[in-house]
């Protein structure tokens, strides 16, 4: 198996947990959006299928060897937004539920969520960039 589509494959994988999790503890993760990322709760319920949405369909396509571009392309863009938002929300001292992987596992926002998001970001950019290259 080629090492993009491992890649893909496994990030498939990690948005299907994650959107899982989000679609069975939605009130929870919607939560997750304003108390630790100061989210208005106005604007938490749509963000917050917005999110379960794309990540369900970036796993569809991460899939597909024939949309695999575009799901990395997806892929890439949704884990650098993670990985930012985490990161804004942890230097401005924002603390509470992660929401990562859809509260399947409850864990709250710190070093170790912020570097496996920036992780995941890592390896969809490379095999994004893989891709391109040839």
């Amino acid at each position: 198996m080629e090492p993009v589509t491992v890649v893909a494959v496994a990030l498939a994988a990690v948005f299907v947990v994650s959107a899982g999790g989000k679609a069975l503890r939605h009130r929870l993760f919607q939560r997750a959006l304003v108390t630790t990322y100061h989210l208005p709760p106005d604007l938490a319920p749509s963000v917050a299928w917005g999110v379960l949405i794309a990540e369900s369909a970036c796993a569809g396509l991460l899939v597909l060897p024939a949309a695999r571009l575009y799901g990395l392309i997806v892929s890439s863009a949704l884990l650098t937004g993670f990985s930012g938002a985490q990161a804004v929300a942890w230097s401005l001292g924002w603390r509470g539920e992660c929401g990562c992987l859809g509260i399947v596992r409850e864990e709250a926002l710190g070093p170790g969520t912020l570097f496996r998001a920036v992780g995941l970001a890592m390896a969809s950019w490379l095999a994004l960039l893989l891709v391109l290259a040839t």
